[in-house]
């Protein structure tokens, strides 16, 4: 197992992640972003 083989992984959960997570999420972490 070498880092390269795990990186990608992890990207891939992070894509997983984010298109799991509900709409609702995406916009309050919208708002919270700008000051």
């Amino acid at each position: 197992m070498s880092l390269q083989e795990l990186t990608p992984r992890k990207e891939q959960q992070g894509e997983v992640q984010r298109k799991s997570t509900p709409r609702k999420v995406r916009k309050v972490q919208a708002v919270r972003i700008p000051p």
